[in-house]
């Protein structure tokens, strides 16, 4: 674990004060239960190929949340683990942090309806500004028209100030986090949409094109997964699903990606407007004609991940 930790983005640049703190904090939640930890960790360290990744990317979502939560919510993550729930605590796509408290009681006052402004001010008081950051952005999402013309003015200068910060925000740095399967299809399910524009594009340049804009039809979705799948050392590649029924408005055949992992067959395919994750071979035959999978079936592979 000490190793792995040594291998994170955070500690490689340099170990400040702050980073101190959170080293010191993951091994008090270590001392205080080695076990718990060690079964933990050798679940967050088979996530990706090790002689291809460059870190340990459930191991900096720990890192991330140790910054940030005490050792009790912090041990509850280790003793009850999942990916999932450690990703849905700690891998924030979308924040917007406010300059400063007043700068929040400025929004808070552009809110239209007098109670929603009262029950703001109190929750201000009663939680913090970290908290409230998040709930009035989850409220600008959700209902934009709650707040004035000024209000939104503020939050969206917040929105981009934060974005320009957010560790989501430079392409290889997210490729290089993305560096397996299951982490790669929880990214596009949250952040990557379907939506069909003209053009075609499939190379490994659309994939920065898919990150850029959040969107692609499921040619470019594809590429985007072929390429940071390969990049973290998988056999991945195009694949065409011979389906009408899943033809694109132009006419052109649904794609998705397949890659390999200890030698079985799989595919992702966020590529469309249900994104349907990550799928055994075998079990996405319903979407693909007996032909296409015979010859698939037989299909040299490259390489075989774990």
């Amino acid at each position: 674990m000490a190793q792995e930790l040594g291998r994170l983005p955070e500690i490689q640049d340099g170990i400040s004060e702050p980073e101190v703190k959170t080293i010191n904090k993951l091994a008090e939640l270590y001392m205080s239960d080695p076990d718990s930890f060690g079964r933990t960790f050798e679940q967050m360290n088979r996530i990706g190929l090790p002689e291809f990744r460059r870190y340990c990317s459930p191991l900096q979502a720990l890192f991330w949340l140790s910054k940030k939560e005490d050792l009790e919510t912090l041990n509850s993550i280790i003793v009850d683990y999942s990916l999932e729930r450690l990703l849905d605590r700690a891998w924030i796509f979308e924040t917007v942090a406010f300059e400063s408290e007043d700068e929040v009681l400025e929004i808070i006052a552009g809110i239209h309806n007098e109670v929603e402004k009262e029950i703001y001010r109190e929750d201000l008081q009663a939680y913090g500004i970290v908290k409230m950051q998040r709930l009035l952005f989850i409220d600008y999402k959700r209902n934009p028209e709650m707040f004035s013309r000024e209000a939104l003015a503020l939050i969206k200068k917040a929105k981009v100030r934060s974005q320009k910060k957010s560790p989501w925000s430079d392409f290889e740095l997210v490729v290089d986090r993305l560096n397996s399967p299951e982490l790669l299809d929880y990214y596009e399910r949250r952040v990557i949409r379907y939506k069909y524009k003209r053009g075609y594009g499939e190379g490994p340049e659309e994939a920065e094109r898919v990150f850029n804009n959040k969107y692609g039809h499921c040619a470019q979705i594809t590429a985007f997964t072929v390429y940071i799948l390969r990049r973290a050392g998988y056999d991945a590649r195009r694949y065409i699903v011979a389906n009408p029924a899943l033809k694109s408005p132009r006419g052109n055949y649904h794609r998705a990606c397949l890659f390999v992992v200890r030698g079985e067959k799989y595919i992702m395919d966020n590529g469309r407007g249900t994104p349907q994750g990550i799928v055994r071979f075998e079990d996405y035959y319903d979407t693909v004609s007996p032909a296409e999978a015979a010859s698939i079936q037989a299909a040299p592979l490259l390489r075989t991940g774990r």
